[in-house]
């Protein structure tokens, strides 16, 4: 029993680790390559903007797939089209290259949709890969893979297209998906439950999926805190670049260090959520969040220091990096658990959606305030504002549920 459940969770962080690696290799691959393509950052805003929308659009197509087939044919099927369409790709690279914007673009439209569809079978699936004991190790083992693969890929990556060229990391985002596609087949989907499959499939409309969502108190609790950290959080994406080698002067490679902790403090947090099964998530959930702004203001604070700026900076870094793994750990382990799984796929789906749709708003907003009000104001009043919100939202909770 214990050697096949070490099995599956080897086999699923172990494919979350390469599946990832080869995704943000490619990915910073094609950001770079439509640079040189374009020389326009316009490129940068439009590759940013398709993963919300293919999400928000094709959330209620993904959700009625995977609540009505069985997970590990639509995980394998998934893989087989990515790898076809890569290739199809690479070859309109070569035999049309003077369309190569349109091709790009296509190319990470049909990606982004199947891994919606991958993403969203799989996360279904961990209530039947595993049993519920070891569901918070599985996803914390995961979460910190994905974290390290995020640190590696890029600086391999930029490596890489400097040495090879944006071809190469093609064929290594086809091998990523070639392995991972190995992996689903040697998975036991079956280990710990089997999936019930609908004779029928169930016609749930999108309102009645987020009805569901919104009238169970502890779902719409992490909703609205999804929609919260996913806005706040671009305050830092859009921010703290500029700050950073602007304002405080960092050099690249201080920058480089200082970014490389946020990784690290979510290795670190996936490490320790892996070695021990935390009670009470919903409270835990809130304490990080409300950590996340706190550390919000110390940076804020950072920037009036007259010395030892880098230092402070790569703690705030890490905590920051530490909390954001423990509520997305927390947060996916709590609804796998909560939300029946005959509705798992519409729930995630929708869920993903929603929330997916305030990082590019909070893009454009942040984008806007940088130009007109100072850094240290944005990240104070950014803490201050997730610490209110996040106050009200628990005392809003508490006060529903003792009805």
């Amino acid at each position: 029993m214990k050697t096949t459940v070490r099995r599956q969770i080897i086999l699923a962080a172990g494919s979350d680790l390469l599946s990832t690696f080869s995704a943000q290799a490619f990915n910073f691959a094609v950001g770079l390559y439509l640079l040189a393509l374009t020389g326009s950052a316009f490129s940068f805003g439009l590759i940013l903007l398709i993963g919300p929308c293919v999400t928000l659009v094709l959330a209620p197509l993904v959700g009625k797939l995977v609540d009505a087939y069985k997970h590990q044919h639509l995980l394998v099927i998934s893989q087989l089209f990515s790898c076809g369409g890569l290739v199809a790709f690479l070859l309109l690279l070569f035999l049309l290259p003077q369309q190569r914007f349109v091709w790009i673009i296509l190319a990470v439209i049909l990606l982004r949709a199947l891994a919606l569809l991958t993403t969203t079978a799989y996360q279904t699936s961990v209530v039947y890969l595993v049993p519920v004991t070891q569901q918070q190790r599985l996803n914390s083992l995961e979460q910190a893979a994905n974290s390290l693969a995020t640190i590696v890929a890029p600086i391999i990556a930029a490596a890489a297209y400097t040495s090879w060229g944006f071809i190469w990391l093609v064929y290594v985002e086809i091998f990523g998906e070639l392995l991972n596609l190995l992996a689903f087949t040697q998975l036991d989907f079956n280990f710990a439950g089997r999936q019930q499959v609908p004779k029928k499939l169930a016609q749930q409309r999108l309102r009645q999926t987020f009805n569901y969502l919104w009238r169970i108190p502890a779902l719409r609790l992490l909703l609205l805190f999804g929609l919260q950290v996913n806005f706040f959080i671009s305050v830092l994406n859009v921010g703290l670049p500029y700050v950073l080698l602007r304002q405080l002067h960092f050099t690249n490679s201080m920058y480089a260090f200082t970014d490389s902790m946020l990784g690290i403090g979510m290795v670190v947090a996936g490490l320790s959520l892996a070695k021990r099964t935390l009670r009470w998530p919903l409270k835990i959930i809130v304490i990080g969040i409300f950590i996340f702004g706190g550390l919000l203001f110390i940076l804020a604070l950072v920037m009036w220091l007259p010395a030892y700026q880098l230092l402070f900076v790569c703690m705030v870094n890490f905590g920051l990096g530490f909390c954001l793994l423990i509520i997305n750990t927390l947060e996916q382990t709590f609804m796998q658990q909560t939300v029946p799984r005959q509705q798992q796929g519409h729930v995630f789906a929708l869920f993903s959606a929603v929330v997916q749709i305030m990082i590019p708003l909070g893009a454009l907003f942040y984008g806007y305030c940088y130009d007109h009000y100072s850094a240290v104001w944005l990240f104070a009043g950014t803490g201050a504002s997730i610490l209110l919100v996040s106050g009200l939202l628990w005392h809003y909770y508490q006060t529903v549920t003792c009805q």
